[in-house]
């Protein structure tokens, strides 16, 4: 459990965003299994107790830095915009695939060789973990256009296992996958079935 601080704290802001920056350095370099709090402390140049008067450990501190990779897709993505303008779900639903496959193939951190380091498969839970919580975001999102029926807890463990898989499956495949190819494989396997049709407006809406 993350420690509790003042958002508003410039001092907190800063810790933590040179923490993440010398977390997603070093992943560049090893796998995030042989890097120690000291290496992310050295790296960052700051001492161990402001490591520890922010996160309790190196895992909550890669859950942050894929929520700040996260919060970066989501503006890239927009599907709000999309849905204000009209826009087919299927057609808006294919283009955030798009964007997220591209994110993953330009950003350093995220990339392919990182992946195929990931022994430790902390990586790939804390991956499942910011899918799952985009898919609740997403979803509620949604809830006003299209016809979601499902238990959200159970769509969200469903979508974030699946896709969770099938990113690493493609991105740590020996054989290489152009993009082309992971959009088309994970639009088809991942399109959601209320993607069909929109919601039936009931009268006076």
């Amino acid at each position: 459990m993350r420690v509790n601080a003042n958002p508003m704290d410039a001092r907190v802001r800063r810790s933590r965003r040179d923490l993440m920056d010398a977390l997603e350095a070093l992943l560049q370099e090893k796998n995030f299994g042989d890097i120690t709090v000291k290496d992310i402390v050295e790296r960052a140049l700051v001492s161990k107790n402001t490591f520890y008067n922010n996160y309790p450990d190196k895992e909550a501190l890669l859950d942050d830095l894929f929520e700040r990779h996260g919060e970066e897709l989501r503006r890239s993505v927009d599907p709000e915009s999309m849905i204000k303008e009209g826009k087919d779900i299927r057609d808006i639903y294919r283009k955030c695939i798009a964007l997220i496959v591209d994110y993953f193939y330009d950003t350093p951190s995220l990339s392919r060789k990182i992946i195929r380091n990931d022994h430790s498969k902390a990586l790939y839970w804390a991956f499942e973990r910011f899918i799952r919580k985009t898919t609740a975001k997403t979803m509620k999102l949604y809830a006003d256009i299209a016809d979601i029926h499902l238990d959200e807890d159970v769509l969200t463990c469903f979508y974030a296992g699946g896709f969770a898989n099938l990113v690493y499956f493609l991105l740590s495949s020996e054989q290489e996958k152009d993009r082309d190819f992971m959009v088309e494989s994970l639009y088809e396997i991942t399109l959601p079935s209320f993607a069909f049709g929109r919601k039936e407006k009931k009268k006076g809406e």
